[in-house]
């Protein structure tokens, strides 16, 4: 919609999101800004635009709900979002890549390689500490700049980061400690590299993007990792 803002759509899925994850026991009048941390200027706003509905009033209170059209602009905005820019590979410097790592000669042509293919071709490097793993992750990061992004897997658990990965929609993703990433967002991942699709569920939404990426992962341990 035309009227509204980036901070606009960020406020509609702060709305949908307290709506979606929350029982309807807790809000069955309606939630309150507070509660979903939108000002109450802007939930006015989305009154006038039938975005938003008053489902009740008092001297105290003022309660809210989203419409079904409010509904929709949240959901297609958190589903589709902005098409991020990408730098053409012809445009970019593969041939400094690595130059700080000493030796590993053919990993380094191999990754070269693979990150200038047309479809996904995902690395995962394996080995002790000291090897210089994180290493060609940071020199990737450093080539892909903003069409990167990095992760690591012991945080992945966090709440929001397949929803940043979904908005983002990086390129390259790059997985530090692997081996450490959960069974749930391992599964989450392993959908995403086979089939190139990132489907994530929430109560009353789902979310199921499409995403051509490549993934390139470091590891301690094979076995220590999810099946």
């Amino acid at each position: 919609m035309a009227d509204l803002t980036d901070r606009d759509y960020e406020a509609l899925r702060k709305m949908l999101d307290f709506e979606t994850t929350h029982p309807k026991e807790e809000f069955y009048l309606g939630w309150e800004w507070h509660q979903v941390g939108v000002m109450q200027a802007t939930i006015n706003k989305f009154i006038t635009m039938d975005l938003v509905e008053r489902t009740f009033s008092s001297r105290s209170t003022k309660a809210h709900m989203l419409t079904e059209k409010g509904k929709a602009v949240a959901e297609r905005k958190a589903i589709m979002p902005d098409e991020p820019v990408r730098v053409p590979l012809g445009d970019m410097d593969f041939s400094s890549m690595f130059s700080d790592i000493v030796g590993y000669d053919d990993l380094k042509e191999l990754l070269r390689e693979c990150l200038q293919v047309e479809k996904p071709i995902h690395v995962l490097l394996v080995g002790p500490p000291a090897l210089a793993k994180t290493l060609f992750l940071w020199d990737v990061e450093r080539t892909w700049g903003e069409q990167a992004m990095w992760l690591v897997g012991s945080a992945t658990s966090r709440a929001g980061l397949w929803d940043a990965v979904s908005e983002k929609r990086p390129r390259i993703l790059l997985i530090d400690e692997l081996d450490k990433m959960t069974a749930t967002d391992t599964a989450a991942l392993l959908s995403l590299m086979e089939k190139g699709r990132l489907v994530r569920m929430k109560v009353n939404r789902r979310l199921d993007l499409e995403l051509d990426v490549w993934v390139v992962g470091c590891a301690n341990r094979i076995y220590k990792m999810s099946p």
